[in-house]
């Protein structure tokens, strides 16, 4: 598997790393089509990405987008529209 920056695993849009090898959680690093490449974190993160990676082992082929709620509330805060 190849490595990210962060430590993680560098996956496709499906969460997946190589033929039939899924990445979910912490350990998973995505390209989003709003952010770029980004590390996964959070419990939400895991929960969602877990399933998700599940369903695209059962075939279902799926592109990854979901922004965490943790995520988003930051990305604002950056953005200097919203006070932590």
């Amino acid at each position: 598997l190849e490595s990210a920056p962060d430590g993680g695993y560098l996956v496709n849009s499906e969460l997946c790393a190589r033929s039939k090898v899924y990445v979910a959680g912490p350990s998973a690093n995505i390209p989003h089509p709003l952010f770029g490449r980004m590390g996964l974190e959070g419990e939400e993160d895991a929960w969602v990405s877990g399933v998700h990676a599940g369903r695209n082992m059962a075939g279902a082929n799926a592109q990854y987008s979901h922004v965490a709620h943790k995520l988003t509330c930051r990305m604002i805060g950056a953005a200097g529209n919203l006070v932590a």
